[in-house]
């Protein structure tokens, strides 16, 4: 099996490019999904999805933070379903709505569809 090389072409602080919400001095990136020329990002310390456009260009309007913020930990994976244009982000075990961890649903346009617990 042959493997493809991964090469860095750009990086910068996402503080750079967004400002952390109200209240959180910090941002913990703890996961990343590309999407079109976007990238959505989900951090461990909030709970908000930020959309950072590809350019990495401070000051774009693509750059922004979606849904209000909700109590709780942040989110702990990302991940997209084409067929279903749904985004699922995992929720840390320790959100006290659950007993294990859960997910949460969100449409293509990050707006709430559904909070589910995951099965251990």
């Amino acid at each position: 099996m042959a493997f493809r090389e991964m090469k860095l072409l750009k990086e910068r602080k996402i503080a750079e490019l967004i400002a952390p919400p109200k209240g959180s001095g910090v941002l913990e990136a703890s996961g990343v999904f590309a999407k079109g020329a976007d990238f959505y990002v989900i951090f461990d310390n909030i709970r908000r999805v930020a959309r950072i456009g590809s350019s990495l260009a401070p000051g774009s309007p693509r750059h922004g933070w979606f849904g209000l913020r909700r109590s709780g930990d942040g989110y702990e994976d990302i991940a997209y379903s084409p067929p279903l244009k749904r985004f699922f982000l995992l929720i840390e075990a320790a959100d006290p709505r659950f007993d294990r961890s859960g997910t949460e649903r969100f449409l293509a346009d990050l707006k709430p569809v559904g909070v589910s617990e995951v099965a251990p």
